[in-house]
Parts: structure tokens; sequence; C-alpha cells
């Protein structure tokens, strides 16, 4: 129920239990447990050559390669097992994708997947390595960045709004380049705000400088 009223509710309610961030309160229990994660099914079916080669891409971390070979591929248009689908999509980064799923299995009540699973499909620990190491660095609650990343860009690392936000946590190139002096990242340009480590490095910083105000 919380979920499906309040879409970013449930990443606060998780960002409250952080007793260092005394900013953030919530009376709510959720029900969806996310330390169950998103795993391979047992029965992956491989047959597409152009899924054999986004596995394995995934698997070498070249995600963006990953994405492209995961878009040729029949297994797009074939969504007869979700969990599947939603293991790739997940594999390769696309949590826009993942979302839009969850969002809409939410809404039909799915009678074959457990609820814990639609609740990380449309609330996906998403760029986990990136936002754990940089919010300890900063001593930030994860959740928190996460919520802002969902709300800000759905998770769509190259997006850029009508006021040229891009990225991630959607930061203004004027204010990148200010965060690249603070930071001493020489050879900065804001394309590379498209890139999700530096987005969520640049934008944790900044979200940290405010918070400390």
């Amino acid at each position: 129920q919380l979920i499906q009223k309040k879409s970013n509710d449930y990443y606060g309610y998780l960002a409250s239990q952080n007793p260092t961030h005394s900013f953030l309160t919530s009376t709510i229990t959720p029900s969806i447990n996310h330390s169950i994660h998103i795993t391979k099914p047992d029965h992956l079916l491989v047959s597409d050559i152009h899924l054999i080669k986004a596995l394995l891409l995934a698997q070498i971390n070249l995600t963006q390669y990953a994405h492209h070979e995961f878009t040729q591929s029949s297994f797009v248009g074939s969504k007869d097992n979700i969990l599947q689908y939603a293991f790739m999509i997940s594999l390769i980064q696309d949590y826009h994708r993942l979302i839009t799923i969850g969002q809409a299995l939410l809404k039909t009540n799915h009678p074959t997947i457990e609820q814990n699973l639609i609740g990380q499909f449309a609330y996906p620990l998403a760029y986990k390595n990136e936002v754990n190491f940089y919010t300890k660095q900063l001593n930030l609650n994860p959740y928190l960045v996460w919520s802002l990343m969902r709300q800000e860009s759905s998770f769509r690392p190259a997006v850029i709004s009508p006021a040229k936000a891009v990225g991630l946590m959607q930061i203004i190139p004027e204010t990148a380049h200010t965060i690249a002096f603070k930071l001493e990242e020489k050879n900065f340009h804001h394309e590379h705000l498209k890139n999700p480590a530096i987005n969520i490095q640049f934008g944790t910083w900044y979200l940290k400088q405010r918070l400390d105000e």
C-alpha cells in the first residue's frame, strides 16, 4: 500500500533507519524486504546470439554494449517469463525499464511473483557499488541518494532536463565544474556527467554540502 500511494516513501523509510540522520523520520513500516536481491533465475533460457553476447558483456561490466546487444535480441519482445526479463534488464543496468515493469506489476497484483521481488523491480538499489562507496565516504544514507535518483532521473544516466541538468542526480553543468574544481578533478567535461560513477560522486558530494549548511 505504501509503495502504491507514495512513490519514494519506501526509500525514505529505509533512510530513516540510520539513526545518524535525524532529518529523516517515518512511522510507516513497509512490507518489502530488500535483503532479497534480484538473482539469475534457475532456468534462464539463452538461445539468442544477441542475448548471449549481452550476458557476457554484462559480466565484464561493459553494460553499454550489453544493453545494445540486449535490445537487438528477440528476448525484448517476449515477456513470457517476467523474472527472466527483469533479471536481464537488471544485469545490463537498465533500471528505468525495471521500474516500469515494477510499477505495472504493482497495479496488476501479479499472482505468481512475490511482493518482495516486485518491490525490488519498482525500487531498485541501482548502481549499488557506486552509491555505497561514495555515501560511506561522506557519511550519507544511501537510501536518500537512491530516492533522489529515482525521483530526479528515474535512473536514466544520460537524461537531460529542460533546465540542462544532466544524469542520474540531475546536476547543472556549471555546478559540476565547481564541484570538479573542489574535488581537484582535472580535465572534467560536462559530458562526463552521463557516466554513472562520476554523476554519483559529484551528486553525493554536492548533497553533503547542502545538508551540512
